[in-house]
């Protein structure tokens, strides 16, 4: 499995897609919205970088969720077993962790996400957000459930996308969490 990553650019209205014959030789055209949309006329994505292997260490088992750079412009992939770490070039750098329970190891991941040079990796099968810096595990802490998305704040909560199935939030997808408390 290979992953690209895209960077994408909305034209603005006055601008025509090129014929698509113009199409960029990574063979991503662009996207023509409905003219009643009314919001661009084209998208346009612009090949990025393309990383993992067919088989070898960089090999991905899935197509990633999950995929931020970080303060180093490296590429952490979200991949079963732990996150893959890529250069800026697409070459594998490293595999972070392996299956299980223990410190740095991850049963079923979900969502990275970045807090200045921190990069942090939620498990939810651990129930737990594992914490790297410079590729070396740093601290992992509890977390109230399953995570399916999470934004760091600045005073050190989380505004999560997540399940809760008590009876006074059932339903509600949206959470600020703290350690293993939900906040709100």
């Amino acid at each position: 499995v290979f992953v690209t990553a895209m960077l994408a650019s909305a034209c603005s209205s006055d601008q025509q897609p090129p014929p698509s014959s113009e199409q960029p030789s990574a063979g991503l055209g662009v996207l023509q919205w409905a003219p009643q949309s009314n919001v661009c006329e084209c998208v346009s994505a612009d090949l990025e970088v393309e990383f993992g292997e067919l088989d070898g260490p960089g090999a991905l088992s899935q197509v990633a969720g999950f995929v931020v750079a970080d303060s180093e412009n490296r590429f952490w992939v979200s991949q079963p077993g732990g996150p893959q770490v890529f250069d800026r070039a697409g070459r594998h750098i490293a595999r972070i962790g392996s299956r299980g329970q223990g410190p740095g190891e991850f049963e079923n991941q979900g969502p990275i996400y970045l807090d200045r040079e921190l990069v942090h990796v939620v498990d939810g099968g651990n129930a737990r957000v594992t914490v790297f810096r410079d590729l070396e595990y740093v601290d992992d802490w509890r977390i109230p459930g399953y995570i399916l998305a999470a934004a760091p704040l600045s005073n050190g909560e989380l505004f999560v996308n997540m399940p809760v199935m008590t009876p006074e939030r059932y339903g509600e997808p949206l959470h600020v969490v703290r350690g293993d408390t939900i906040l709100s």
